[in-house]
């Protein structure tokens, strides 16, 4: 699947808007919760909760692994 820079952006922010979505109704989701709300692969789930988190829009809560984590939006 070819992008461009405009589309693939486009692309980011509406799997990121799905993760933000879920996390609205659910907070302190986990990774595979998330995964399994939104139908999205673990490793895209990743990427957009550590761009989201790098945004200020969510917070991760400690956990021993990274699939015990919880994950919330910032208030």
């Amino acid at each position: 699947m070819a992008y461009t820079t405009g589309s693939f952006q486009h692309y980011l922010r509406r799997r990121d808007t799905r993760v933000v979505a879920h996390l609205a109704g659910n907070h302190g989701s986990s990774l595979p919760q998330i995964c399994a709300a939104t139908g999205l692969q673990k490793e895209r789930v990743g990427s957009s909760l550590q761009r989201l988190i790098a945004d200020g829009l969510v917070l991760s809560e400690i956990g021993a692994t990274a699939i015990s984590r919880s994950y919330r939006l910032t208030r």
